[in-house]
């Protein structure tokens, strides 16, 4: 499912966004990826998740940065979990925010996100920001 986010009024559409879990338990590939990698507190586990943009504006690039700056990961029973604030240096192939380009029309990219979810949290996970959620 793809979402539309616009700027201002929905005739201003900046880009698209598919949201999906890249690796729920991702600390091996973490750990794998760089020794100094920090694994997560105790009590919880890193989930990363994978937010794939297309640009969608014809006068005005779509900055991922930007865009990801209000998303986070939700609870079933309206928890927020924000993105975890431990330096992480991302496997191979996995893309931050501030590696992707801005997107002209038509362009895609993709960046990870890593969240420090609870290890007693078994229901399912939704991505939110500007008043939607995604079930992942």
């Amino acid at each position: 499912y793809a979402l539309t986010i616009y700027q201002g009024d929905p005739d201003n559409t900046l880009a698209t966004l598919t949201v999906a879990i890249k690796d729920p338990n991702a600390g091996a590939a973490i750990a794998a990826a760089n020794q100094f990698n920090d694994p997560a507190q105790p009590g919880y586990h890193y989930v990363a998740v994978e937010y794939t943009f297309t640009g969608a504006s014809k006068t005005e690039p779509a900055n991922v940065t930007s865009l990801l700056w209000d998303w986070s990961l939700a609870q079933t029973d309206g928890t927020l979990i924000g993105e975890s604030n431990t330096t992480v240096v991302y496997p191979d192939g996995w893309n931050n925010a501030y590696d992707v380009n801005d997107l002209y029309e038509g362009q895609t990219g993709s960046a990870v996100v890593v969240y420090q979810v609870p290890d007693s949290y078994t229901g399912p996970l939704l991505a939110t920001a500007y008043g939607q959620y995604v079930a992942l």
